[in-house]
């Protein structure tokens, strides 16, 4: 039987950026996609992110005269949208309605901070949290497709094209209007800008020498799963472009590029062109996530 604990949710300036990093690391440690950090990594994390310290909730449990965090979840706000970027409890503080109070918490802080809606991203196969998100009032809008492409695929043929190589910053400023579907918060040009120093850019060019496609990535020689990968953080083609003709030699020339590493693109909408060229070319879809978005108004 498990050890009964007092607990109360507290903002995260009634504590601080160990207790936001502890509270994180516990309720994700049993995560299908665990990840730690340290307070630093942490900082960055919410930095990336736009997500405020102030804004965040933790969960804290008393026991040995000490109030210690046991979950989280985290906050990011633009103009009159607001994301949840990370909502966990840890596994011997669940079923105590700890992550709906939580919930409610950051609901609240959101429409405080003048916040219209609230959005997040739930793994399809995770059906305890999207139970949770059905009786808080979220509804799924639309699936996101997590896309990879190992090495074991094996190289794809060398395109006439090539990459340029071309300021991210510049990219997102330039040409992120391409989408033809509103991007997942995490592909958003604010996001995107936190953390234009950890992307490359790259391009290809039509006969006017004027971009018709881009990719924004980070390459690492021990990514997921310790292989090396490449991790594409957006990718869109021009809207007056064909979408192969400009897409399918984007990726040719980017795999080469990284002949050792997988490539893997977080959160592109079911409905978007780009799948059939990633299908085309190898890329398989590892998971699925939901989109969800509550109104914000009288609790």
């Amino acid at each position: 039987m498990k050890e009964q604990h007092e607990f109360k949710i507290v903002l995260g300036n009634e504590v601080g950026i160990s207790e936001i990093c502890q509270g994180f690391n516990l309720g994700f440690s049993d995560y299908k996609y665990s990840t730690s950090f340290d307070p630093i990594g942490m900082q960055r994390f919410l930095e990336r992110s736009g997500i405020e310290i102030a804004d965040c909730a933790v969960m804290l449990a008393h026991w040995d005269d000490r109030w210690r965090p046991v979950g989280v979840a985290l906050l990011a706000i633009e103009g009159d949208e607001s994301w949840c970027g990370g909502l966990a409890v840890a596994p011997d503080f669940r079923r105590r309605r700890g992550a709906e109070r939580l919930m409610h918490t950051i609901q609240a802080q959101a429409r405080r901070r003048g916040a219209a809606r609230l959005r997040l991203e739930v793994l399809a196969e995770n059906e305890p949290a999207r139970a949770l998100y059905r009786r808080l009032g979220y509804v799924e809008t639309r699936e996101l497709l997590m896309w990879e492409r190992s090495t074991r695929q094996g190289h794809l043929p060398a395109p006439f094209e090539r990459l340029h190589r071309a300021n991210p910053a510049q990219i997102i400023s330039d040409l992120h209007h391409w989408h033809d579907l509103p991007p997942a918060w995490q592909r958003r040009a604010p996001y995107l800008r936190r953390a234009h120093s950890l992307m490359d850019g790259d391009v290809i060019l039509a006969k006017d020498a004027l971009p018709v496609a881009y990719v924004l990535y980070h390459h690492n020689l021990r990514g997921r799963n310790g292989r090396e990968t490449v991790h594409i953080f957006d990718i869109a083609v021009d809207p007056c472009a064909d979408v192969s003709e400009a897409g399918h030699p984007l990726i040719q020339a980017l795999q080469l590029s990284y002949m050792n590493a997988d490539l893997f693109l977080l959160n592109e909408p079911a409905d978007s062109k780009l799948n059939r060229i990633f299908a085309a070319l190898g890329f398989y879809v590892v998971d699925r996530q939901y989109e969800l978005i509550r109104e914000l108004g009288e609790e």
